[in-house]
């Protein structure tokens, strides 16, 4: 008979009132963590019968109350598959799903750590005690002994603006140069005994935890698995450095979690492969009916009592045959809440997005959970850090209807995060495994090609898938459209149609939002607003959100593209009620058309309705052009004070001519190289010189003005006057001809 009894004996007061014990968990790789939070100097008992899948614990104390709320939050049942209390007894079993070892400690006196690990020597198992935290072993008791003084003081937490592990940090006791090997640490070594070994490992945890806490280590997010348990350490032995198992160290590093992204000190990201084999799951030849119907009768025993292994028997099939919505039906009869990865994995399987993000951050691990990271995708950048071979493994080892089912959704999701080169990889082992190019494939592939910037092929891929009529024909007409609308390119009356036939089918489906916004955009791209207008007042099963971005696109292309009739109509009649919803850079779209179109009051009114500080200097400058002209031109003036720039200094000059000061409109123009504007600003100031010398059609005439008039003189006029006179009123008459040719109104 294998029992393992482990006692803890303190003195407990004589309390008659229910005590609760909170019950947690977590998965550390290869073992199972229990934790009770136990009174202090508690009596407790852990008991596991050979030939028996099952483990009590058992407390002398009365009145104990077993919280299991949380028992489950974090970990799946295949080691642990049940914990269930003890009628009439302050006890609770706990039901093993392996052949596994029970071994138990008290860390700080109020918790009680109690692991499950897979047996290492079944034949031969061991018996451990723990008392006082000296650890012994009954087969083989004083080969080795762990003095424990040194971690006790080494695990201390502390935590705050100068968070550390053990105790003050001490000067070093290695000199420098000193590499850190285990010869450098010798315990045996009268110049470095034991307490300056622990000195230097207190001094390792101090330092590491600092510099974890000032952001210049970064956490790794595959951790190495843990050490072996190491059981024959006998009493008053000294262990050899660098090795040991320490539980106790473990689990209050456990204590330390990821914060803010920087470290995780005993934390477990990655969900271990045997959680993930789902082409395990069911063998491979089995018949779907057959398969369901016997787990299913199996879940519902004697007196209608549940299985509980069953229930978790049955889910794992209904996933593996890729039944997401009936695995989470299947869940709720698991007495203590849903399994997390295997409700994650019921979302993903059907194509949707897990609303836990369970696998999200997993899309560096090593095993099967980077591949459910990628296919989640939510939390995938084209910077993120993906373990690629790990993923591609993982996917050809899923069974083949999954693949197919899966690969589609996978090779989207790396096409959306920039990795188009996996992608492609994703398609083509999906093509080797159904033989031919499915439409899946095909959609993929023209996806891939409209991120690497190939509209024109992706184009005609999509033109044979739209009409296929496959499952794929709604996503290639919502990929046909956005090329369209990236392009400026017009698309045709077919695909206008099947987007409207789309959107009205598939309304109050997961696709409908998507397809309903692409049938807004086919009506925008090709100008036929008013239709658009009046499916954006059709909007039953559309997020709000949307309905926001599709109107601003509509109205954006409206302000853009509609002739000047059409712009007003909407402008002045079918804007959103609330104006709010359009955004400031469409209303400032708006007001610069407005304003163009002669309507200085209204682009005014219009402008008023920005609040975007971004926009702040647009906006004055296009409030100075309506006050100018509005003729306020000081008002105008006023707004551009602060702001630079040659459309600035323009607005300025406008200004100043209106106001009379020609004279420094005319140096600005001049500064700006206008010519024409600065000749005209001349001639308004009546610088006649300034615009002689130039080379414009004002130039004779303002010769005539800069040079002294003829005069003749008193008396008898001559005949040499004469003819001078005539002469210079012939070149005036020619200057002024000139002149009024050069500058008429066409």
């Amino acid at each position: 008979m294998i029992r393992a009894l482990l006692i803890f004996v303190a003195t407990l007061p004589g309390v008659a009132s229910a005590q609760d014990v909170v019950v947690r968990s977590g998965e550390h790789g290869d073992f199972t963590r229990l934790v009770f939070d136990i009174p202090p100097s508690a009596v407790w008992e852990l008991a596991q019968e050979p030939g028996k899948r099952a483990a009590r614990l058992s407390f002398i104390k009365t009145g104990i109350e077993f919280d299991l709320s949380r028992a489950f939050e974090k970990i799946a049942r295949d080691r642990v598959s049940d914990l269930v209390r003890v009628e009439g007894q302050s006890a609770l079993d706990i039901v093993l799903d392996c052949d596994c070892d029970a071994q138990a400690f008290v860390l700080r006196e109020r918790m009680l750590v109690v692991d499950i690990k897979d047996k290492e020597n079944p034949e031969n198992p061991a018996v451990v005690v723990e008392n006082n935290q000296t650890i012994k072993h009954e087969k083989q008791g004083a080969d080795n002994a762990a003095d424990n003084s040194v971690t006790t003081e080494l695990t201390n937490l502390w935590l705050g603006p100068a968070a550390r592990i053990g105790p003050p940090k001490q000067n070093t006791v290695i000199p420098l140069g000193v590499p850190l090997q285990r010869s450098a640490i010798d315990v045996e070594s009268p110049a470095l005994d034991s307490a300056d070994a622990g000195t230097v490992r207190n001094q390792i945890f101090n330092d590491v935890a600092g510099a974890a806490s000032q952001g210049l280590l970064d956490h790794s997010r595959n951790f190495a698995a843990a050490p072996p348990r190491k059981t024959q350490i006998a009493e008053n032995q000294d262990a050899p450095a660098g090795e040991g198992y320490d539980p106790q160290t473990e689990a209050i590093l456990e204590e330390v979690i990821l914060k803010k992204g920087r470290i995780s000190i005993g934390g477990q990201d990655c969900t271990p492969n045997p959680k993930l084999n789902i082409a395990k799951w069911v063998d491979a030849d089995s018949d779907i009916n057959m398969a369901l119907s016997a787990r299913r009768g199996a879940v519902f025993g004697e007196f209608d009592r549940i299985n509980q292994d069953a229930v978790r028997t049955l889910a794992k099939s209904t996933l593996y045959f890729g039944f997401g919505a009936e695995t989470r039906t299947v869940l709720q009869l698991q007495d203590r809440g849903p399994d997390t990865v295997l409700s994650a994995l019921s979302y993903l399987v059907d194509g949707d997005k897990d609303p836990s993000a369970y696998f999200a951050q997993q899309l560096a691990c090593e095993g099967h959970s980077a591949l459910w990271a990628a296919i989640d995708g939510s939390q995938m950048t084209s910077s993120s850090d993906l373990n690629t071979p790990a993923i591609l493994r993982s996917f050809e080892l899923l069974p083949k209807h999954l693949r197919e089912h899966l690969g589609p959704i996978l090779a989207d999701n790396f096409t959306q995060a920039g990795f188009t080169a996996i992608a492609k990889d994703v398609l083509r082992r999906l093509q080797r495994t159904s033989g031919e190019e499915t439409d899946s494939i095909k959609l993929g592939k023209a996806h891939i090609d409209m991120m690497e910037g190939n509209e024109e092929d992706a184009a005609e891929a999509l033109k044979e898938l739209t009409v296929s009529q496959s499952p794929e024909t709604a996503k290639a007409v919502v990929a046909t459209v956005e090329i369209a609308r990236s392009t400026g390119d017009q698309v045709s009356e077919r695909i206008v149609d099947l987007s409207a036939a789309y959107s009205a089918e598939l309304r109050d489906t997961e696709q409908g939002p998507e397809l309903w916004q692409a049938h807004v955009t086919s009506l925008i791209v090709n100008e036929r607003f008013e239709e658009a207008l009046e499916v954006l007042n059709d909007v039953d099963g559309v997020s709000e959100d949307l309905v926001v971005k599709a109107k601003n696109e509509a109205f954006a292309a409206i302000f853009q593209k509609a002739d000047d009739v059409a712009f007003l109509k909407f402008f002045f009649h079918k804007l959103p009620n609330p104006q709010s919803e359009l955004e400031d850079k469409n209303m400032l779209m708006a007001a610069k058309r407005v304003l163009s179109l002669g309507l200085p009051k209204a682009a005014l009114e219009t402008l008023e309705k920005i609040t975007n500080p971004e926009l702040v200097p647009d906006v004055r400058m296009l409030k100075a052009q309506a006050l100018i002209d509005l003729s306020r031109p000081e008002e105008a003036e006023i707004l551009l004070i602060g702001l630079t720039g040659d459309n600035v200094a323009r607005l300025r000059a406008k200004a100043r001519s209106l106001m009379g000061d020609h004279n420094f409109a005319q140096t600005i123009y001049a500064e700006l190289g206008e010519e024409d504007q600065e000749v005209t600003e001349a001639w308004l100031s009546g610088d006649w010189n300034s615009i002689a010398d130039q080379e414009s059609p004002l130039a004779p005439a303002a010769q005539l003005f800069a040079e002294a008039p003829f005069e003749l003189a008193e008396g008898t006029v001559s005949l040499q006057e004469a003819e001078t006179l005539f002469g210079s009123s012939a070149d005036a008459r020619k200057a002024i001809s000139e002149m009024l040719q050069a500058t008429q109104f066409e």
